[in-house]
């Protein structure tokens, strides 16, 4: 059951992801501003320790002879989480486009409010990080808020072509021996850029 439900929201996100390619900002009428796709990956994180989980496909392409990486996810972040979802974007790259529900579209939701996007420094691997984080002031239902969430990164112009992208995908928090541990369960997945020319 689980495994149908991550397939019905993959189909969302990628409809969510046609809707942009076709109605954003960046579709053009020229074959040379289309986004062409050269690898997908996907990801299925989930937290034992909170109950929060993130799920969804990361796309690899080129546009105008720009890299540039989509990712649609749909995560569910659970009542007792504090630490939410991260995307860890490497050095080199910078976030174009971000768009959040989450928490799903509640009344006088502000999702905006909900997503952030963080600057590190420029010798770690990760120089920005966008993360999708509860309000911890205010009470959630049992099963936590969910929401989608859409990311179009791109590397800068400045930098040589990267044959690839390593993206780190993090979620959930807990407490270890009275000390708060944000996103515990991560994983680092990799595009490949190498077969675009």
């Amino acid at each position: 059951m689980k495994k149908n439900i991550y397939y019905i929201f993959l189909a969302i996100g990628a409809l969510l992801l046609l809707a942009l390619l076709v109605f954003g900002p960046f579709h053009q009428q020229s074959p040379d501003t289309e986004f062409k796709t050269v690898d997908i990956t996907h990801f299925d994180l989930y937290d034992n320790a909170s109950g929060s989980m993130v799920q969804g496909a990361m796309f690899a392409g080129v546009i105008k002879g720009t890299r540039q990486v989509v990712i649609t996810a749909h995560l569910q972040i659970s009542s007792k989480d504090f630490g939410g979802v991260e995307f860890g974007i490497p050095q080199g790259w910078i976030v174009k486009e971000k768009y959040s529900s989450y928490p799903d579209g509640e009344i006088d939701a502000r999702p905006e409010y909900y997503i952030s996007e963080w600057h590190t420094g420029s010798s770690l691997e990760y120089t920005s990080l966008v993360r999708i984080r509860p309000d911890i002031n205010l009470s959630r239902p049992d099963e936590g808020n969910q929401g989608y969430i859409i990311l179009v990164i791109q590397s800068e112009d400045d930098t040589p072509p990267f044959e690839e992208c390593r993206i780190l995908v993090s979620v959930g928090s807990e407490m270890v021996n009275g000390t708060s541990v944000i996103y515990p369960t991560y994983t680092q997945y990799s595009l490949n850029f190498s077969v675009s020319g």
